[in-house]
């Protein structure tokens, strides 16, 4: 037991006593079932293990003042990178109480930062075992960006918002996951809104398995996001809009404005090391070390079952709307490498299996059953704009047949399927930008 904190205990008193106790690190349990109220921020350091027994619930409460993120890592804030820490056993009330502060309006901000359990600047995390059923609509359940080495396991999430969303770092597992949210279960954004990561840059040597998609009466966005993007070095007299992004001296900035397609000129480049400032009527947000593109690489997605309804299920994406616009002209090109998709499950109504105007350069579909579900690509119309020639294999797939193209594209394709699994009879329609290198089965070719 820690000292000072109870079941019914006041919600303050609770936080700081279980900040006390995680301060002096090493491994902390809370065994005596009953809701613990909570109301501060719980940082995190180094060789820190947070162990809930069977029973314990910690419930988010209200108070007068800043609210934030309900555990978070301490160099989060400071930058140095923790090491080892562990969240085992957390059941999460949310309480309909979400951080006041995501866009840096207050002193501990971190712009972009938002969720009920945040990891920034992190090694060797371990997230198991967590259940959180009422997320709103405001904050992801679970954000991690710049980090190495990441185990989540054994989740349950459910709510209005992302379940799991990481920015730039490498080496992750999301494992035994069941989702039901109204935004995406599962994030891997490279690229963002400027209030929804910290950071850009790449996502890279990731696993996710044994997922589910619930099905909900209603919903958005995607099972899996794939967010890219590009960005230039500033010039004096360049248009910029909400959320873009731009190196100078070495730094990356991004503008922070409302997101209603308002368009700006920049003739005095940002120039400071941290926070926020305005110049030329452009708020900036001081980011990071520059980086000129980012996005996804070596992910294999394994074992997913999707039992939503869903327009698409795993999204390649780059946004060109007043929230954000991923490419900016005439930047790098930020090709993605290496995707695989092991026994994909569709079990409802989704229209495309795998959808995107990204730059993914080789895809594999193996061992799944995508009925009806069909895959799609699309270009983005931009000056610079460049896209590989993808290529798709598909082996030991059942596909159904379907009224529309199986294979709907404007990028060009070098498809390769085996032991492709049809009803009798059905030919499959593919665009002709289509390049069919071996196939087992007849394929037909449109325009």
């Amino acid at each position: 037991m820690v000292t000072g904190f109870y079941p019914g205990n006041d919600a303050r008193a609770n936080s700081a006593a279980l900040q006390l106790a995680a301060d002096a690190g090493g491994e902390i349990r809370i065994d005596v079932p009953g809701i613990y109220d909570v109301a501060d921020t719980i940082s995190l350091g180094d060789d820190t293990s947070l162990i809930f027994g069977a029973g314990v619930y910690l419930r988010r409460q209200k108070f007068n003042g800043e609210i934030g993120l309900c555990i978070q890592n301490k160099g989060a804030h400071t930058g140095i990178i923790n090491k080892n820490i562990k969240v085992v056993g957390l059941n999460l009330i949310a309480n309909d109480v979400e951080s006041t502060f995501c866009t840096q309006n207050t002193k501990n901000a971190i712009t972009g930062f938002r969720a009920h359990l945040g990891f920034m600047y992190v090694k060797d995390l371990v997230i198991r075992d967590f259940v959180v059923c009422d997320i709103n609509s405001k904050d992801y359940a679970i954000q991690i960006t710049d980090f190495e080495n990441v185990l989540i396991e054994n989740v349950r999430i459910e709510g209005m918002k992302d379940g799991i969303h990481f920015g730039p770092g490498n080496g992750f597992t999301i494992r035994h996951g069941i989702f039901r949210t109204f935004d995406d279960p599962i994030a891997l954004n490279g690229s963002d809104y400027s209030v929804s990561n910290p950071h850009l840059g790449w996502i890279e040597n990731g696993l996710i398995e044994d997922c589910y998609d619930l099905d909900a009466d209603s919903t958005t966005g995607f099972f899996t996001r794939i967010l890219s993007g590009a960005w230039v070095e500033w010039y004096s007299g360049m248009e910029l809009q909400h959320s873009d992004a731009v190196v100078y001296n070495h730094r990356l900035y991004r503008v922070v404005m409302s997101p209603d397609g308002t368009k700006f000129r920049s003739y005095n480049p940002p120039d400071f090391k941290t926070g926020i400032k305005v110049i030329d009527g452009i708020r900036w947000d001081a980011m990071q070390d520059e980086i000129y593109t980012g996005g996804c690489r070596n992910i294999t997605f394994r074992d997913i079952r999707l039992c939503k309804k869903r327009e698409v299920a795993f999204c390649f994406q780059m946004s060109n709307d007043n929230y954000l616009r991923s490419y900016y002209p005439n930047a790098e090109i930020p090709y993605e490498h290496n995707f695989v998709f092991d026994n994909i499950s569709v079990q409802n109504e989704v229209e495309f299996v795998i959808y995107g105007n990204g730059h993914p350069d080789n895809i594999k579909i193996v061992n799944s059953d995508l009925k009806d579900s069909l895959i799609g690509f699309e270009k983005i119309e931009a000056e610079g704009m460049k896209y590989p020639h993808m290529n798709l294999t598909l082996s030991n797939c059942s596909i159904a047949p379907s009224k529309r193209r199986f294979i709907d594209s404007t990028v060009g394709i070098k498809l390769k399927m085996n032991g492709i699994d049809i009803p009798e009879g059905y030919i499959p329609e593919v665009s002709d930008s289509v390049e069919v290198a071996a196939a087992d089965i007849e394929l037909k070719r449109v325009k």
